[in-house]
């Protein structure tokens, strides 16, 4: 017996799972709809599981009153002693909201949810509710094919995490796609950068291709496709699916006889009615924000080009060097030495490359001193010391021994 349904009964909807794991992202979306400004709480309250066959013939937790103080009991999150006291009524507010999206009174009709009062002196954020059910990212170079109708490559990471469903797009080749609820996808919002390498002949396409119930092809929605761009493009579009689709495959690839392009991709599912949600643009940008963003961003990527590097571009080349002396540099990760001649007097072993006894040394420093240095062991080599500290070097100094020829080139972080 349930109070919500006038002392009669209750049970879980049909198809309804029995047992339910609420995750963080579950919770976010919930209080997305119907309490945003509870949103601040939503990363502290932890996952837990819903059994709706035992809830649903209950009353749900009674809904919760909640004051100012109760934002202001998790600033500094669950530390603050007067913070669980909170989370147990927001936890109860989505326990609530789960009832009456899940649940339904045997009897007569089910009453509609209601809101929670905003406390006094609480904003609210505005902006348009919408469910983002899914996002997926591509980051990295796409496969490269034979031409624009050969058979496309699967991106499966700009695909729902759903089972995957293997038609025929629309030039007949083979195609493997996610599989979704009917008519749940509304349309998916690209984002992102594709940078094309200098020189002509790239051709860069990405098609979503889309299908209905009885895996009938429907039609492919690509971006425009990009021939012999120079630089970076940046992607901004929606494509709107056909309404009965069911069946979304997706691919990213060039065509063409040059480098990688390098491609930055963010898909963003809009669905209709969904669990889930998201707000849009609550308010205007702020720039003091989006200025310490940037720096935080450029930290981050320096730190990455120094600390971590993926890859390093050649800087100055400095050859005919003999005998003993310095070379003025400013943020390097390394350097690059080709012996340009070596005496045959000078012994080698037999490994590969073959190394090279008592050719001289390579230093780096600064006017404070020494920091680090390295044999000249093989022919052609890269020395790269402790990258942290060789973005400081200032000078590197080289001794090479009598007869040896040297070209040195120095190697610099990605910009």
């Amino acid at each position: 017996m349930t109070a919500l349904c006038a002392g009669g009964t209750s049970s879980a909807k049909a198809g309804v799972p029995g047992k339910n794991i609420i995750g963080g992202g579950v919770v976010t979306e919930g209080l997305t709809l119907i309490s945003p400004w509870l949103l601040p709480l939503a990363l502290l309250v932890d996952a837990f599981l819903y059994d709706a066959t035992a809830s649903c013939g209950t009353d749900p937790p009674a809904l919760p009153t909640f004051t100012q103080a109760d934002l202001s009991n998790c600033v500094g999150g669950i530390f603050n002693p007067n913070c669980p006291t909170t989370l147990q009524k927001v936890k109860d507010l989505v326990m609530r909201w789960l009832w009456f999206q899940w649940c339904k009174c045997d009897a007569g009709g089910t009453p509609a949810f209601v809101n929670p009062t905003l406390p006094a002196g609480i904003a609210s954020p505005g902006g348009n509710v919408t469910s983002g059910c899914f996002e997926g990212t591509f980051s990295g170079n796409p496969e490269v094919i034979a031409g624009q109708f050969a058979p496309r490559p699967i991106t499966l990471e700009l695909l729902p995490l759903a089972p995957l469903w293997l038609g025929t797009d629309g030039n007949g080749n083979p195609n493997t796609a996610a599989t979704l609820p009917a008519g749940s996808v509304i349309s998916i919002h690209i984002t992102g950068s594709i940078t094309f390498p200098a020189g002509a002949g790239q051709t860069w396409n990405c098609f979503f291709t889309t299908y209905n119930s009885a895996g009938t092809f429907l039609a492919d929605l690509g971006l425009a496709v990009l021939s012999n761009v120079a630089g970076t493009v940046a992607v901004d579009q929606v494509l709107t699916l056909p309404a009965d689709t069911t069946h979304i495959g997706a691919a990213v690839y060039q065509y063409g006889t040059v480098p990688p392009i390098v491609t930055h991709l963010t898909a963003t599912y809009t669905c209709g009615a969904s669990l889930g949600g998201s707000l849009e643009a609550p308010c205007e940008s702020d720039p003091a924000v989006l200025n310490a963003l940037q720096a935080i961003l450029d930290v981050v990527k320096l730190l990455q080009r120094q600390l971590v590097p993926f890859g390093y571009v050649a800087g100055t080349a400095h050859a005919g060097l003999t005998g003993q002396g310095t070379i003025a540099v400013s943020g390097l990760l390394g350097v690059a030495i080709e012996l340009t001649t070596l005496p045959s007097s000078y012994p080698q072993d037999s490994s590969d490359p073959p190394y090279i006894w008592h050719a001289g040394w390579v230093s780096m420093m600064t006017a404070d001193g020494f920091i680090d240095e390295a044999r000249f062991h093989a022919t052609h080599q890269v020395w790269m010391p402790r990258m942290a500290f060789s973005s400081v070097a200032t000078l590197i100094g080289y001794s090479l021994a009598p007869g040896i020829v040297a070209t040195i080139t120095e190697l610099l972080r990605q910009p």
